[in-house]
């Protein structure tokens, strides 16, 4: 055997192995691509319902005045509590215009029949505390009296771009949001406490 086709049967080799490497390069990289988009749509589809198998949280509701929100985390997200005035009420009841799905139709919600006030009780709404428009924190902006006299009706709002919603967590129109904020599923216990998820 010549020194060349020694030569040529290594060179063979060589690339033989180059190629083999680039073939297990490419398929590991397919499968970590593959692996990413899994848990992409994974956690996507999971912001965007709430598993009702999750552990309930009891939470007490003897310090929040009418008027009040208090804020509270269960199991990593963000919950809102809110306890409605009278007049809240009569608002959430007759004013329907301006907003963006009125009737809850496309909202992220358990069956109650408050379907206007999106809650189980007038007194109460319980929501995530986070924007459906970039999942910012949610403030609330209490009602208040114009100079007039006029009564201004009281809202939510996020802290990124300032899409609003009204004390049901239904969204105004000409946001930067189109979706209502979502509502977890709770109960409300006869002492009045709040019971997120699941029964105790």
């Amino acid at each position: 055997m010549s020194p060349d086709s020694g030569t040529s049967q290594d060179t063979r080799q060589y690339s033989k192995k180059r190629q083999m490497l680039r073939v297990a390069t490419k398929l590991m990289v397919a499968v970590g691509v593959l692996a990413f988009v899994g848990l992409l749509i994974s956690s996507l589809s999971s912001s965007e319902s709430v598993s009702t198998d999750l552990p309930s949280m009891l939470v007490d509701t003897s310090g929040i005045d009418h008027g009040q929100v208090e804020y509270t985390v269960w199991h990593g997200r963000p919950i809102l509590i809110y306890r409605r005035t009278v007049d809240d009420r009569q608002v959430l009841r007759h004013v329907t215009r301006n907003l963006v799905d009125a009737e809850s139709k496309h909202s992220i919600q358990p069956d109650f029949p408050n379907l206007p006030l999106r809650s189980l009780s007038p007194e109460w709404f319980v929501a995530f505390s986070s924007g459906t428009d970039m999942g910012c924190p949610i403030e609330l902006h209490a009602a208040s009296t114009e100079p007039s006299g006029e009564l201004v009706a009281g809202r939510f709002s996020d802290t990124c771009r300032g899409s609003s919603y009204d004390l049901a967590g239904r969204v105004y129109s000409d946001q930067p949001a189109t979706k209502n904020l979502a509502v977890p599923p709770y109960s409300i216990k006869p002492d009045g406490n709040i019971l997120l998820g699941g029964v105790l």
